[in-house]
């Protein structure tokens, strides 16, 4: 059971700590640590629990704590992808792109089809200046009714950082056009010289 992990809650975690997670410390999660703080300590050899408990820090940014969670999850369910995923992510939120890069590769490894892990690939590749490569990631998820409007931003990103403005704008206008009530592409705009936005921005 669980190593069927459900897409829907994946969905909802990663949107939450990925798009939505307050800068000033995090959502209060301190009544979930609590409670899963004592199953863990019921049931130490749960991967399932140790997860959770690893979630749960990573909301509150308690990231040394969130870190011990999701190896002692790695080490309790070797082949199940999903704690590597979100130890991914917490370290992409950590500034430590490079150990994302490896942890997200380790759980795709085991989950290839699983798109938002691939995004958050990109997201880490893109921070680690393995532009070429998140710009690759990005590309292969454009058309992917998920995650296209997100990588199509990612895209865009990585081709600024290349230099190509040009191309930025057409990823950022496939963007828009993917997700056209989404806020993020305009956002996005924000980041290419003012002549090049006028072109997409109505």
């Amino acid at each position: 059971a669980e190593t069927g992990a459900n897409a829907e809650s994946e969905q909802i975690w990663l949107d939450c700590v990925r798009r939505f997670a307050s800068p000033s410390g995090g959502l209060d999660s301190s009544g979930s640590v609590r409670r899963l703080q004592a199953a863990a300590a019921r049931f130490p050899r749960s991967a399932a629990i140790q997860l959770l408990l690893g979630d749960a820090y990573q909301i509150a940014r308690r990231w040394p704590q969130a870190n011990a969670s999701y190896r002692l999850a790695m080490a309790a369910a070797p082949q199940w992808a999903k704690p590597r995923v979100n130890f991914g992510v917490a370290l992409l939120a950590q500034g430590k792109p490079d150990e994302a890069v490896r942890a997200l590769e380790e759980g795709l490894s085991k989950d290839p089809g699983n798109v938002r892990a691939r995004l958050a690939f990109g997201d880490a590749q893109l921070q680690s200046r393995r532009v070429k490569d998140a710009l690759s990631t990005y590309q292969g998820l454009e058309k992917n009714p998920e995650v296209g409007a997100a990588a199509s931003i990612g895209a865009g990103r990585a081709s600024l950082q290349m230099g190509d403005e040009g191309r930025a704008t057409d990823f950022f206008r496939n963007a828009q056009r993917l997700a056209p009530r989404d806020p993020a592409p305009l956002i996005a705009m924000g980041e290419l010289a003012p002549e090049e936005a006028m072109r997409i921005v109505p």
